[in-house]
């Protein structure tokens, strides 16, 4: 006589479960199909109810094969590399919006995870961005230039928002580290008045390509005299349009 299920050995249960699928599976694929949804839902009821455990197991399971798991995923990605790209392009919008969406649900959850990885591997990640910006530096300065003039406006909008809801915590900070800020400058004096100037000459050459509103009206108080603060802007766009043809006709 079969003993029954909750009796048997986890070897002699995995076998025979095994063993029924088998020899049963077009009947299992045809319940599949039939009870696709039905299936869904409860997994994903399952899985809600459970999350904790869920968790708990992946990351025992996670820590026994840490090695295995990486060397599987980089086969993995190598091999489907190309499927993976034509997939992401066809779902780009699809995959933002789901990313925003998780993000925004578990802002507090995503920050504190990302603060415990930064504490317990902060060396590493400063010794490797700092490697990563010292290989990259014009190439890096130049992106956060072209984007800062491309922003400028919503970049402001937002850092003053951030200073008036923290203004409490920046004066705390800087209070903080008003000693360690100093003895930086003093020691780096050099290389920051090299790293401004290199900014400052990328963040024009941004401006000028993107003729933003800064550029567009320095443009018309050196050729007019016209003060800054009196340059409607209607005047501004009047002259945007104008450098746009100059500069299609000189191309053609």
């Amino acid at each position: 006589m079969t003993r029954p299920t909750e009796m048997r050995a986890p070897a002699e249960r995995a076998a025979s479960d095994a063993a029924y699928r088998a020899a049963n599976k077009d009947k299992i694929a045809a319940y599949r199909a039939a009870n696709k949804d039905k299936i869904a839902a409860c997994c994903v009821a399952w899985q809600a109810a459970n999350r904790d455990e869920i968790a708990a197991r992946r990351a025992v399971y996670y820590a026994a094969n840490k090695d295995k798991i990486a060397a599987y995923q980089a086969a993995y990605r190598a091999e489907n590399k190309d499927n993976r790209a034509a997939y992401d392009a066809a779902n780009k919008d699809n995959r933002a919006a789901n990313g925003a969406a998780y993000r925004a649900e578990n802002k507090d959850k995503l920050a504190a995870k990302d603060a415990a990885y930064y504490a317990a591997n902060k060396d590493k990640i400063n010794a490797k961005d700092a490697a990563y910006y010292a290989a990259n530096k014009d190439k890096i300065n130049e992106k956060d230039a072209a984007y800062y003039a491309a922003n400028k406006d919503k970049i402001s909008a937002k850092n003053a928002a951030y200073r008036a809801a923290n203004k409490d915590k920046i004066a705390a900070k800087k209070a903080a580290n008003k000693d360690k800020y100093a003895a930086y400058c003093a020691a780096n004096k050099d290389k920051i008045a090299a790293y401004q100037a290199a900014y400052q000459v990328a963040y024009r050459a941004a401006e000028a390509m993107n003729l933003s509103d800064v550029y567009v009206r320095r443009l018309i108080v050196k050729r007019s005299g016209i003060p800054r603060t009196d340059i409607p802007a209607e005047l501004i766009e009047v002259k945007r349009l104008h450098l746009k043809i100059k500069r299609t006709l000189k191309g053609s």
